[in-house]
């Protein structure tokens, strides 16, 4: 069953894109000398990950302030940078990766394909500030 939400699954890193829950990852230290378009980092050195910044590059991504799902469709044209190729891997990050990859990102999606459909089937739901249709609150954690 689960298998079959892959839509849904879009929707859930299109709005982890659109609406990064971290802007700004927490420190990270570099472990040996290196240098990063032309940035010279020594060991221990510390910097942050702006993922906001990441997740709405319009090099990566076409239209980036919209709302389009289709974009994590590999069969979509959304799923190609504006210049017709494929997008850096690390363009969508919400979760980090490798061995520091988030705990809960397994947990959160398999609860996302469990409980929306229940949601979307037992409730209906709509803004109580009819004007936010238009213009949607936005709200931010961390940072």
């Amino acid at each position: 069953m689960t298998e079959d939400l892959e839509y849904l699954k879009q929707v859930y890193y299109e709005v982890m894109r659109t609406d990064t829950p971290v802007a700004i990852s927490s420190t990270n230290t570099v472990t040996k000398p290196t240098i990063i378009d032309g940035v010279h980092l020594e060991t221990g050195d510390a910097f942050f990950i702006n993922m906001e910044a990441i997740h709405h590059d319009p090099i990566e991504w076409k239209s980036p302030k919209e709302f389009i799902p289709e974009r994590f469709d590999p069969n979509s044209e959304w799923a190609l940078k504006p210049d017709g190729t494929k997008r850096n891997p690390l363009a969508f990050n919400a979760f980090l990766g490798g061995q520091r990859i988030c705990l809960g990102k397994t947990f959160a999606e398999l609860t996302l394909k469990y409980t929306i459909p229940m949601y979307t089937y037992f409730f209906e739901f709509e803004w109580v500030n009819k004007e936010y249709y238009k213009n949607r609150p936005r709200y931010q954690f961390g940072g």
